[in-house]
């Protein structure tokens, strides 16, 4: 009796179903052979457990796990704190100690601002003349290149080729040649602006400034600004010690320029301008023209010698 015997194992270890209970001595007792009472009396009285140590031992018993280590305070409360729901946000990367707030960058003390620029204008040639020379310029440019580009061959294609044909075409490109040559020749040594860069020392006062400029040194540049082809200014850095006072192109040219051997070799339309006029009345424009006359006459000064 297989079943039986598996009854009697779960009630020597203690372990029955509650159908084996002291309630349940009849369904024991019919199970037992006939004429055996001392199964049905251990089975009516309450059953000890009996520890098996065989059976104990085949038994698993599952391992407990080790406590958690105990959190420090601010751990726990930033795990408190935490959303579950919200990624970890990654830790913001510590300013470096210049971009501090707090610390100020290793620097020199501070430049003192002087009361004279270190680019200095010392002559303007009057913005209502500047502006008309340079419109003028470009006027004649634009009539120029309609002439010779437009009426001239009109001329060319609708006669065929005659004679008088070609002497239409030709006073056409005079007509547009002869004005732009004539203010381009006229206007080119006009003089914009004059500017004089000043060493430190004489920009501190405008005495200082004077005796600079009465004793100007030969390695000085003046910056002159002419009005180029087109209408807009040019720039030519021209030292002190080759300007020459001259009279050339009836009075037109007041300044020369002595080239030197870079010059030379430049292309004739790289070089810069060599003549110049410069008129000494442009004191309403420059507050300080009088540097420019001091210049002046220390260039003449030193010409004559």
């Amino acid at each position: 009796m297989p079943k039986t015997r598996a009854v009697a194992m779960l009630a020597a270890l203690g372990r029955y179903p509650p159908s084996l209970a002291p309630g349940g001595s009849r369904f024991l007792c019919s199970l037992a052979r006939p004429g055996s009472h001392s199964l049905s009396r251990n089975v009516n009285r309450p059953l000890r457990p009996v520890v098996c140590t065989a059976a104990a031992a085949l038994i698993p018993v599952p391992a407990v796990p080790p406590p958690p280590p105990p959190l420090s305070a601010r751990h726990a409360l930033s795990t408190k704190s935490r959303s579950p729901s919200s990624p970890p946000s990654s830790p913001s990367p510590s300013p470096s100690p210049s971009a501090r707030p707090g610390s100020s960058s290793p620097k020199g003390p501070p430049q003192p601002q002087l009361p004279i620029p270190a680019r200095l204008l010392i002559y303007h040639g009057s913005t209502a003349r500047i502006t008309f020379l340079a419109c003028l310029r470009l006027g004649t440019l634009f009539i120029c290149v309609f002439f010779c580009l437009a009426v001239a061959p009109a001329y060319l294609r609708d006669s065929g080729g005659d004679s008088e044909a070609l002497l239409k075409a030709g006073a056409a490109v005079l007509s547009g040649m002869v004005p732009f040559v004539f203010v381009y020749l006229s206007t080119a040594p006009f003089v914009a602006f004059i500017h004089l860069p000043l060493p430190p020392f004489a920009r501190q006062s405008n005495e200082l400034l004077k005796r600079f400029a009465a004793n100007v040194p030969n390695t000085t540049s003046l910056e002159i600004t002419t009005i180029s082809l087109i209408g807009k200014p040019r720039v030519t850095r021209v030292p002190v010690a080759s300007m020459v006072p001259t009279r050339a192109r009836l009075g037109i040219v007041n300044y020369v320029v002595r080239p030197g051997p870079a010059s030379a070799a430049r292309s004739l339309l790289s070089r810069p301008p060599t003549n110049f006029s410069i008129q000494h009345n442009s004191r309403r424009d420059a507050r300080e023209a009088w540097v420019w006359d001091l210049v002046a006459a220390a260039i003449s000064r030193r010409s004559s010698t």
